[in-house]
């Protein structure tokens, strides 16, 4: 099994492969710009080059990089939705320079309007038509933690990736599942038997062979709670027999894993203690 983390490009992208390395990382996520703002820094050579060699040689991977937080792709208001499509399409380019496999996106919110798969769809398909990265990277839509919302229904990602896949983008888009999102959203992860009928379900609707990553966090908040509150490796609701569950599972298993709980200096657990429980609940 490949479990790796979110880590840090602070100092440069090579960096972040060296952290990576220091937890003990299989395969890591980062982003490539800052998660708050609009504006970034153009990559140079130097930064691409020193990235791609300290990753050729550490030999961790796949790569995710998730698209920061401001984007809205289902957004109503038609400035906003421009600027998150722009953004999209600027990241697909800049994780092609940088050998990225997989950009991680939020589908965002329609402010309640029930446009927000078309406008998802529309983004997703200009962005990918713009771009040179077609066939390079892929995309991956992350489920969301409140149902009601674009990405909470299983259902809303497998209509988008049809629809885009629709127009020959056939392995341009896929499906990473965030753990404590899908029990947040009512998709129980707590037994074995809870986990086998959410996997069939994902099967079902979406397709098993179209789930490329999955988040691995533990949910703060109850079953079905729609809250999106990451809680450390079975400290959460979901649990050490969830996630037990999970990782033993015949169709996950080849599934790469990514920690995004919390890794603040100064915390008595982090990503060291959490990569460490996981791959003890996988034995």
């Amino acid at each position: 099994m490949k479990i790796g983390a979110h880590v840090s490009i602070a100092g440069g992208f090579h960096k972040s492969v060296k952290r990576a390395l220091d937890l003990g990382c299989d395969c890591f996520q980062i982003f490539t710009r800052s998660p708050r703002m609009w504006k970034y820094k153009p990559l140079n050579e130097k930064t691409i080059t020193l990235f791609k060699e300290a990753r050729k040689e550490s030999g961790l991977g796949p790569l995710v990089s998730h698209m920061p937080y401001l984007p809205n792709l289902s957004s109503p208001e038609k400035e906003m939705f421009e600027k998150s499509s722009e953004a999209l399409y600027d990241e697909l380019q800049r994780c092609k320079k940088l050998g990225v496999e997989y950009i991680c996106t939020h589908l965002g919110s329609d402010k309640g309007d029930g446009k927000g798969e078309e406008r998802v769809v529309k983004a997703i398909i200009s962005s990918i038509e713009k771009s040179t990265a077609k066939g390079e990277v892929m995309l991956l839509l992350e489920n969301t933690a409140a149902r009601s919302r674009i990405g909470g229904d299983l259902k809303h990602i497998a209509n988008i990736i049809e629809k885009v896949e629709e127009r020959g983008f056939i392995r341009q888009v896929g499906f990473l599942m965030d753990t404590c999102h899908a029990f947040a959203a009512g998709y129980d992860l707590r037994t074995e038997e809870a986990v086998e009928k959410t996997v069939e379900e994902i099967d079902t609707i979406i397709g098993i062979n179209k789930l490329h990553a999955i988040h691995a966090n533990d949910s703060k908040g109850e079953f079905g709670s729609g809250k999106d509150r990451h809680e450390h490796i079975s400290f959460g609701m979901i649990g050490a027999d969830g996630f037990k569950a999970i990782l033993h599972h015949k169709k996950l298993r080849k599934v790469p894993f990514y920690l995004e709980t919390h890794d603040k200096k100064g915390d008595k657990i982090g990503h060291k203690q959490n990569l460490a429980k996981l791959r003890e609940l996988a034995l």
